[in-house]
Parts: C-alpha cells; sequence; structure tokens
C-alpha cells in the first residue's frame, strides 16, 4: 500500500511537471507567432501612414522618412532571430524529449528480450565481485571456539564468512545456518554446544565438504560462468575469483549466488 502511494505521488509530479512544461511551451509559441505577425502588419502598414501623414514633396522630409524607415526596419530585423530562437529552443526541447523516450523504451525492450544467459554473459566477475579490499577478513583457527565464530559474525552483520590462508588463498566458506545446524546436531554431554570448534566440524565428514563447498573461477570469467559452476557445484553458493582461476593463488575478489541473481531483471 505504502509503495504504491509513493508510486502515485510520483507519477503526479511528473504529470503535474509535465503539463507546467506544455503550458509554457503553448505561451511561447502563441507569443512568438503573435509578435511575428504583429511585426508584419507594423512592417506593412507603417510605410503607408508615414507618407499619407508627411509632406512627400519636401526634400528634406523624404531624408527623414528613409531614416525612420531604416531605423525601424532594423529594429525589426533584430527582433525576428530572438522570436525565432525562442520557437527553435521550444521545438527542440519536445523533438529531443520525444526522441530520448524513444530511446530509452527501445533500450528497455531490448533489455527484456535478452535471456538470462546473454545477460550475466555480458558481464565480467570483476564488474559484480566484491573486491578483496572489500571482503571482512577473518584469521579464525581450528581450535577457535564455533560459538566465537559466529558472535564475530553477529557483529559484521554478516551471513557467510570466508577463511583464507597465509597467501590469502580461500580455505573454507562458512554459512551462519550450517554452523548452527552442527551444533545443535553434534550437541552432546561428551561433546556440548559450548566446546564445539572449526575443527570439530572439518573432521565431520558431513560438514567438511559444506565448508569446501566453493568454486574458483579467473578474473576473465563472465557472471554466466559463475552461474554455470555454481548450479553444477553440490552446495555451493560461492565463487571465489583469482588472476588464473588457480585454488591456491591470492583471492581478488568474491561473488555470492545472491550477488550473481541480483544482475538478472526484475521479473
Amino acid at each position: 500500500m505504502m509503495k504504491d502511494s509513493k508510486k502515485d505521488n510520483i507519477e503526479s509530479k511528473h504529470t503535474s511537471t509535465l503539463d507546467t512544461a506544455n503550458r509554457i511551451a503553448m505561451w511561447v509559441i502563441i507569443l512568438s507567432f503573435g509578435s511575428i505577425l504583429m511585426l508584419g502588419l507594423v512592417l506593412g502598414l507603417a510605410p503607408l501612414y508615414i507618407m499619407r501623414n508627411t509632406r512627400i514633396f519636401l526634400t528634406s522630409d523624404v531624408k527623414n522618412i528613409k531614416d525612420l524607415m531604416s531605423t525601424f526596419f532594423d529594429f525589426s530585423y533584430s527582433l525576428l532571430p530572438v522570436i525565432g530562437a525562442w520557437m527553435g529552443a521550444v521545438i527542440a526541447y519536445y523533438f529531443s524529449r520525444d526522441n530520448f523516450e524513444s530511446a530509452a523504451k527501445s533500450t528497455g525492450e531490448l533489455v527484456r528480450q535478452l535471456k538470462p544467459e546473454e545477460i550475466l554473459r555480458k558481464t565480467g566477475v570483476t564488474e559484480a565481485m566484491v573486491p578483496m579490499d572489500q571482503i571482512k577478513l577473518t584469521e579464525q583457527k581450528t581450535d577457535s571456539k564455533i560459538q566465537d565464530v559466529i558472535k564475530e559474525m553477529d557483529e559484521k552483520n554478516a551471513n557467510r564468512l570466508p577463511i583464507f590462508g597465509k597467501n590469502r588463498e580461500a580455505k573454507y566458506i562458512l554459512h551462519k545456518s550450517i554452523l548452527h545446524q552442527f551444533m545443535i546436531e553434534c550437541d552432546s554431554p561428551e561433546n556440548p554446544m559450548k566446546d564445539l570448534t572449526l575443527q570439530s566440524l572439518l573432521d565431520n565428514p558431513k560438514y567438511k565438504p559444506i565448508a569446501e563447498a566453493f568454486c574458483v573461477l579467473p578474473e576473465s570469467a563472465t557472471l554466466a560462468d559463475a552461474k554455470r559452476v555454481i548450479d553444477q557445484t553440490e552446495n555451493c553458493s560461492d565463487v571465489f575469483i583469482t588472476k588464473t582461476g588457480q585454488k591456491t593463488d591470492p583471492v581478488t575478489g568474491w561473488l555470492t549466488n545472491v550477488g550473481v541473481l541480483s544482475h538478472l531483471p526484475a521479473s
């Protein structure tokens, strides 16, 4: 309801602005045409009026008439370009606006006609990834308590926590929901929840593959490649980017499945 109301207000303001612009343009055109018409009438009738009310048989009067007419015509001719500029500006505004709206509409239709794979294929991973200098790094050790890891994720307002090696190569990707699930499943009198560590998760044959379920792509890859490897790899929701695509290379960026899909237009 609130979104609809905001949308209606924006559309109402847009319509009001267009109406005002249309009224101004209409008056500019009317005044321009009126000015041209008045100038035409004055230019046509002024000589007749002057000749009729002046003793034209005197040489001095003839000279005065010529000077007066010359001044009058010069003044009139100087007004015509100004009036023409007014009308030209109005016409240019309307034609350019229509051309822009037409181009924007055509571009929008073209984007909508593109298949999702084509849109992703046109975007490189380096354009969409989170650069390494913006990734919230962690140096968690395998003996770190899972409760502490979750606390750190809460402090960083993060649902995923990548863990890197000494050379900044990708080692693990920890999802908060998986950590909670592991703690609940493995809580026991022998291994209480508060004592569970990352090493205990990595020693678990069910959860270690999930922590290692990420893909690596080179910087030359596209979002279509990222989506393909995520879809083809079990439990994978993350892609790390390196220079050459080698898993042992330092990471230069990070992509999530949500980040990839965010580049698709809303249906």
